[in-house]
């Protein structure tokens, strides 16, 4: 295998807090997939800021890994992160990302999200077969 992007952002909790209570549901529709918001719906109100947060971070990672500058207008939904089983987020593309992605030839993608002090960092490994 060989890496084709990697990717690293990171944001404030607080930014998404207050997002969040400014434009409501219409801010969580544009970033969050149907999937990444079946997950945000069974979280308490302390948590929902931080897994946004934490999302929008895996999303900015990945259009960084793929290259994607100064943008290519990938939308927000296009890349969206889930859990396995395990805990284990796992990065899916669709749309303009999934083209991009196949484009680059990526096969694998890696991602890793860790919280800290209202902080959320976010990376994004993509490789190629």
């Amino acid at each position: 295998m060989a890496i084709v992007g990697i990717g690293v952002d990171v944001a404030q909790v607080a930014r998404f807090e207050r997002l969040e209570t400014r434009y409501g549901e219409r801010f969580v529709s544009r970033v969050c997939h149907p999937l990444e918001r079946r997950i945000l719906d069974r979280l308490g109100r302390g948590r929902r800021a931080e897994f946004v947060a934490g999302r929008f971070a895996c999303k900015e990672a990945a259009k960084k890994a793929l290259g994607d500058f100064p943008g290519r207008g990938i939308g927000w939904k296009e890349i969206y992160i889930v859990n396995r089983a395990t805990g284990q987020p796992e990065i899916h593309f669709e749309g303009r990302a999934a083209e991009l992605a196949a484009d680059r030839g990526v096969s694998v993608g890696h991602v890793s999200i860790s919280h800290d002090g209202g902080l959320v960092i976010a990376q994004v490994i993509l490789e190629s077969v």
